[in-house]
């Protein structure tokens, strides 16, 4: 395996990672700020985390048909394929 897949491999490990924990702790902390009244603090930084979340997912290297545009996702349908329907 070449060099830049390993890295390819381990920066999207890593994104995946980041991403779970920033949406789970974004969630959390929005929650906690909600639930238990612990006050703006703890949402904002919710909301931050989340939005760490959302960047994270757009610059990961690897896209699915579904997850990298609503374009993307039109031209996987069958309609679309060459010789299709």
């Amino acid at each position: 395996m070449s060099d830049f897949r390993i890295m390819m491999v381990l920066r999207s490990v890593v994104l995946f990672v980041l991403a779970a924990v920033a949406e789970i702790g974004g969630a959390w902390l929005v929650w906690q700020g909600l639930r238990e009244d612990r006050g703006l603090l703890w949402i904002a930084g919710g909301v931050l985390a989340l939005a760490a979340y959302g960047s994270s997912r757009r610059s990961s290297p690897i896209r699915t048909s579904a997850g990298s545009s609503p374009r993307a996702a039109e031209s996987s349908s069958p309609d679309h394929w060459p010789g299709g329907r």
